[in-house]
């Protein structure tokens, strides 16, 4: 006889929009290494507010490092690109 078995899971995704700004704001503060920023956080503020969340802030911390660097160089090399052009 076959068994159905029921596991629900319930799962989010975000879209977070960005001024650049704030991009160069977050890859400033990612370009410290995760266990430095991780322990600072937890020295100044406490452990409590991050705990059991780690692991995704590290993920977090990586995605911004590989993420953030090609988008913000572009606007770099488009702001260069308009300047020759009014020169």
């Amino acid at each position: 006889m076959a068994k159905l078995e029921q596991r629900p899971m319930v799962s989010c995704e975000a879209t977070l929009r960005l001024t650049e700004g704030e991009m160069r704001f977050l890859d400033a503060m990612v370009g410290y290494s995760w266990d430095s920023f991780i322990m600072a956080f937890k020295g100044q503020l406490g452990k409590y507010y991050v705990e059991g969340y780690e692991k995704d802030g590290e993920q977090f911390f990586a995605t911004l490092r590989r993420e953030t660097p090609p988008i913000l160089r572009r606007i770099d090399e488009a702001r260069k690109a308009f300047d020759k052009v009014e020169s």
